[in-house]
């Protein structure tokens, strides 16, 4: 048991999938030429390492980034930063957003991204699939979410912090 009193959680049953693909338009000039998960954080950082950071901190090694606006920047820092050894099983794999013979739109919001990247996330065995924005600001042990929504046996779980109504626009 974990000093929280749960069960440690197997993470190898976790594929994490990183939204990537925001336009970003309220951070202009500073997304003009990438898109909002590649803007710099503290130099030689993006705010997509953040929610990377979180995951390979919290064990969860297999992590899939969906993009689609503006990406050839968040591509290139992508390959150039993260790197698994080919024996522990690990990745960071992009999946930018593609035209098919069966579909030809883009991305719809984000639902739609991870629907249209499910064939993907068939190739992997997983129990868990974790979802997450690319760019928030936040630090968070994925493990413990997780070991909450397996012991209430929740269809689906969502983090989240409380705003008053005023803060709320």
């Amino acid at each position: 048991m974990s000093e929280t009193g749960r069960q440690s959680i197997n993470t190898s049953n976790v594929l994490s999938v990183i939204m990537g693909g925001g336009q970003g338009a309220r951070l202009f000039p500073l997304t003009k030429e990438r898109s909002k998960p590649a803007v710099p954080l503290a130099g030689k950082y993006r705010l997509v390492d953040i929610p990377i950071s979180n995951c390979i901190n919290s064990g969860l090694r297999r992590i899939y980034l969906l993009t689609q606006f503006n990406s050839a920047s968040l591509h290139r820092h992508i390959s150039e930063s993260y790197k698994f050894d080919h024996f522990a099983g690990g990745f960071v794999e992009i999946l930018a957003a593609e035209q098919t013979f069966a579909d030809a739109s883009w991305y719809q919001g984000t639902a739609d991204a991870v629907r249209k990247n499910t064939i993907h996330f068939r190739t992997h065995d997983w129990d868990y699939l974790l979802i997450l924005s690319g760019d928030q600001l936040y630090r968070m042990d994925f493990r413990e979410i997780i070991s909450q929504h397996r012991e209430t046996g929740a269809g689906i779980t969502i983090a989240t912090i409380p705003v008053g109504r005023r803060e709320a626009s």
